[in-house]
């Protein structure tokens, strides 16, 4: 029936096809909803501080950097009311996590 198919065999194919399987019917899902949400009236989600964007991506790379643009970022969501405040939290504590994890890093080698 399988053709001669050995069990990792068919969990590549199982993993190739499972995102295509989840995309097919996921998208135009999502492409109704919004078109019915539209029709309705109904109010959009509110857009989300580029400030705290910007924390949250700087997060993965520069600590100092994040945690600069995480505290501007709480700040706008404070004063405009745009979402973001988790975005720019999480810059926030993981950058000073970085900073540490970097400040430490910079220690051990200057020691050595």
């Amino acid at each position: 029936m399988l053709y001669g198919l050995v069990g990792w065999h068919i969990a590549i194919i199982l993993l190739v096809l499972s995102p295509v399987i989840v995309l097919a019917i996921a998208v135009p899902v999502s492409y109704a909803q919004g078109r019915a949400r539209r029709d309705a009236g109904l109010v959009t989600d509110p857009a989300v501080e580029p400030m705290a964007i910007a924390g949250f991506v700087l997060a993965f790379l520069v600590g100092p950097a994040a945690v600069v643009c995480g505290l501007l970022g709480r700040s706008q969501v404070r004063r405009s009311g745009r979402a973001g405040w988790g975005f720019a939290t999480y810059a926030v504590f993981v950058g000073w996590l970085l900073t540490a994890i970097q400040v430490v890093a910079v220690i051990g080698t200057l020691t050595t």
